[in-house]
């Protein structure tokens, strides 16, 4: 796999959230990077608040408002500095 960087990979794991909340092992089979990478990522986008847990046993987690936003604007940067 290629390399991506913070905010990349940031925006795949919000983008499979989109459609509602999913476990963190399906979170981190999408991120398709190491459980160490991951964790990581996982913790940052919580405190961040970009996703929530949303069980008691905190194997689920969903997309926030703000979470959701970031992708909106990730996506809008990409449309104004598309890769060649």
């Amino acid at each position: 796999m290629k390399y991506r960087d913070s905010f990349k990979l940031t925006y795949d794991m919000l983008d499979h959230l989109k459609d509602g909340p999913k476990l963190r092992t399906s979170l981190m089979n999408a991120a398709a990077t190491s459980y160490k990478v991951y964790s990581h990522r996982l913790d940052v986008l919580i405190s961040h608040g970009l996703i929530r847990e949303v069980d008691d046993m905190e194997r689920s987690v969903e997309l926030t408002q703000k979470g959701y936003e970031f992708t909106t604007v990730y996506e809008k940067l990409l449309e104004l500095f598309p890769k060649e």
